[in-house]
């Protein structure tokens, strides 16, 4: 590995780099980017250490040279936090936490270690230092890392698995979502510039086709095949369908449905099973009102009571220093006695029914 020491201001950031492809680059300039790499990818935790001691010269930038411009392929948090460092009066509007360093310290970023490969050298160090390693990108950085080595340099993932020390299967199922991702941006039912939120979050996706519900409803293709469309044709709408409920459509004024991943996830693979629930979810867009369909109304109910007791609970708590004797509070407690005793009245109906339904079935039984 030959060493050579660069000034940094002469290192360009690699928009290719996985952790940043899931933000919008377009037209964004270089300032941009350091600004983009501070605030969204940590790189003030950096620039903190690097004032705290200075740089670490046993830790170089894998850099790239390609049409004259030197990219760093690994090291793009390093560098934005350098550049910041180093241009404190240029940065200083767009961020308030630039930490003091001392000028000895200052003095080590002059010039920094950098060694150049190309990025089918690199591949394996990267993969196994981003995907298994200490340093993890998340799943969408990773995902496509994966393709970009399986596409680019013809790897196949049971090759990048093995490299990356990968024992739980996790490149093929990044990979999968992925191309279950791009399938509908390639049919046309997907645009992921035109999601509800600031952020693709890839981990939705990624994590529910690797539930038996989700798989059903997409009828997808077997994990272990390595293909490019695992969606059959035919499904492309119930495909269009999961991923407009779960990133939304800004274009559309449509919410993702998705609050957090757990348990809205799950709970929207419960719906994916009952037909009324999916009907509730295309009319409401609302995952709860659509959620309860999937639920028994014995467990609904069980739990509307719970509800409600532990409620009258908390105002028999208040009651001798929250009630100051007005009318319409007493008259309120009335319609909630009334609809209890109502309640009360027809479960107490039902009960005794059921009862005589058994006593007839024992009494035939014993004839």
């Amino acid at each position: 590995m030959n060493i050579e020491t660069i000034n940094p201001l002469e290192l360009s950031f690699d928009r290719k780099n996985p952790r940043l492809v899931e933000y919008d680059l377009k037209n964004k300039t270089e300032d941009e980017l350091v600004i983009l790499l501070w605030k969204a990818l940590d790189a003030k935790e950096i620039a903190m250490s690097i004032a705290a001691s200075g740089y670490f010269i046993n830790d170089p930038l894998i850099v790239l040279k390609e049409g004259g411009t030197n990219i760093v392929i690994e090291g793009n948090r390093r560098l934005a936090a350098i550049k910041v460092l180093l241009n404190r009066e240029k940065y200083k509007n767009e961020i308030k936490d630039i930490p003091e360093i001392e000028q000895d310290k200052l003095d080590t970023l002059n010039s920094i270690p950098v060694f150049y490969q190309t990025r089918e050298e690199s591949w394996k160090f990267l993969g196994f230092k981003h995907v298994k390693g200490s340093a993890k990108w998340g799943s969408y950085a990773k995902a496509k890392y994966i393709a970009n080595v399986k596409n680019n340099f013809g790897t196949n993932l049971n090759e990048i698995s093995k490299q990356i020390g990968d024992t739980h299967n996790t490149v093929r199922k990044l990979y999968y979502g992925l191309m279950v991702v791009e399938q509908g941006e390639a049919e046309g039912v997907f645009d992921r510039e035109d999601i509800d939120a600031n952020r693709f979050y890839f981990s939705h996706i990624y994590t529910a086709i690797q539930r038996t519900e989700y798989r059903k409803f997409l009828n997808l293709k077997p994990l272990e095949a390595e293909v490019d469309n695992p969606v059959p044709k035919d499904n492309i709408v119930n495909l269009k369908l999961i991923l407009n409920w779960i990133y939304g459509s800004r274009k559309n004024d449509e919410q993702s449905v998705i609050s957090s991943q757990n348990p809205d996830v799950k709970n929207l693979g419960e719906i994916l099973q009952n037909k009324e629930a999916i009907g509730l979810l295309k009319e409401y867009r609302n995952l709860t009102i659509a959620f309860e369909a999937t639920i028994p109304q014995t467990e609904l109910l069980e739990k509307a009571l719970l509800i409600a007791k532990e409620e009258l609970r908390n105002a028999r708590k208040h009651l001798t220093e929250g009630y100051d004797g007005s009318e319409e509070l007493l008259r309120m407690t009335g319609t909630i006695v009334k609809l209890a005793e109502d309640i009360y009245s027809e479960m107490d109906r039902k009960h005794f029914k059921r009862k005589d339904r058994e006593r007839l079935t024992e009494a035939d039984e014993n004839v």
